[in-house]
């Protein structure tokens, strides 16, 4: 294995899934799914995407991919809100409770 940041961990067939490549194929499936539907969703869609394992790259959560199990699940090993957060503070509203909401499920606005 390399150092590269992981998505996931080794599949049935030993591979690894790669962070990189991960962002960017769900931003590039987000995308394609709605490209026919509407160019502006499809962009914002792509961008859910890209960030929605932002917080991925953190050294706590690769700490905790790479531990087999000897590290439990915690608040340090959460990642959604960190794409979440930047797309907060970007005020890209609806994109922020998307990626918030990809594991938690969709929060009301108000």
């Amino acid at each position: 294995m390399t150092d590269k940041y992981l998505a996931h961990l080794q599949n049935d067939k030993g591979d690894f899934h790669y962070l990189d490549e991960h962002l960017r194929c769900v931003g590039n499936l987000a995308e394609a799914s709605l490209s026919n539907a509407n160019r502006k969703l499809s962009e914002i869609a792509k961008w859910a995407g890209l960030l929605h394992d932002l917080g991925k790259y953190r050294d706590e959560f690769q700490a905790y991919m790479k531990s087999e199990g000897t590290i439990e699940s915690s608040k340090e090993t959460h990642h959604a809100v960190y794409g979440a957060a930047l797309a907060f503070v970007k005020n890209w509203t609806i994109l922020a409770f998307t990626i918030a909401g990809h594991h938690a499920g969709l929060h009301n606005f108000e």
